[in-house]
């Protein structure tokens, strides 16, 4: 499965791609997690769940033309990745889950997330970088 949305933005692309490579702030955004926690390794262990199936992942977390998070499900055991291409004017993101007919929910909510983004992304990068001073 090979989810990709595009979003327009009106913030500088260097504000944009810092905050999207924090993985505490971006991964709660696309993927149904409520739990994420980080490990000494700094790899990111997640918890949550889709219409009462569990979803239980460890996220590794690149940084360079590009952001990359690399998904190891273990419930469901699936793999995939996650990445955010800063474009001009514009941010693309591209989710790629090997999934299973049985987590088809994952795909719905994941997609719902990301539509969901699409009209809040510019206010949420807003607050952000006036929290983070950027």
């Amino acid at each position: 499965m090979i989810i990709e949305k595009e979003i327009v933005t009106s913030h500088e692309m260097d504000a944009v791609l810092k905050i999207l490579s924090d993985a505490r702030f971006t991964l709660p955004l696309i993927l149904p997690i409520k739990i994420l926690t980080e490990r000494v390794d700094g790899s990111f262990y997640a918890k949550g769940d889709v219409k009462g199936l569990p979803v239980v992942l460890t996220i590794r977390e690149f940084v360079g033309s590009n952001i990359t998070y690399v998904l190891n499900f273990e419930r469901p055991n699936l793999i995939g990745k996650i990445i955010i291409n800063g474009l001009e004017g514009r941010v693309k993101i591209v989710v790629e889950i090997d999934l299973s007919v049985i987590y088809l929910p994952l795909r719905i909510s994941i997609e719902s997330k990301l539509n969901k983004l699409q009209k809040v992304f510019d206010e949420l990068i807003r607050l952000e970088r006036i929290k983070r001073k950027i």
